[in-house]
């Protein structure tokens, strides 16, 4: 598989070629003119795209705290103020589904050990629990065996962002 990336501006210099290695997910630069002729005026005319995957990856810090209420218009605000990206509702709607947060409290009642939730925000921008397990204490071990049932009962997702302290 190869790939030719160029400038929005046809008379521009600016240019990536790369082909895939092999087997494994990886590209090699074969060419690569990394100084635009043209303006910025020109490279920022177009309207600018963003994937969802992309899109979750930059919203995912607006979830570290559970309690914080980030819909889907506040998603389209940031997009243009942050990256002067416009969004239709539902391409933001999507980019909202891949975000997760997981978090765990202590338990201090003769249930002694450690509640971890995996949660994200449903349409009405409420909790929705994916996830929840009682483990003796929030360590590598437990966390770790957390995610992977985790991922065997939901799968992998591609662009899928998991936020936790």
């Amino acid at each position: 598989m190869n790939i030719l990336v160029k400038c929005l501006d046809q008379n521009c210099k600016w240019l990536l070629r790369a082909s895939k290695n092999g087997n494994i997910n990886q590209f090699i630069v074969q060419r690569l003119f990394n100084t635009h002729s043209c303006s910025l005026e020109i490279r920022f005319k177009d309207k600018r795209q963003a994937t969802i995957s992309f899109i979750a990856d930059v919203i995912k810090d607006k979830f570290t705290n559970i309690k914080t209420k980030y819909n889907v218009v506040d998603i389209i605000r940031d997009m243009k103020h942050d990256h002067n990206v416009e969004l239709k509702y539902n391409k933001a709607w999507r980019s909202k589904e891949k975000v997760g947060v997981v978090d765990g409290t202590f338990l201090k009642s003769s249930y002694r050990g450690t509640l971890l939730v995996a949660a994200t925000q449903d349409v009405g921008d409420k909790i929705f629990s994916l996830a929840f397990v009682v483990v003796d204490s929030e360590n590598d071990l437990s966390c770790e065996w957390f995610f992977q049932n985790f991922r065997k009962a939901y799968g992998g997702r591609e662009g899928m962002v998991i936020v936790s302290d």
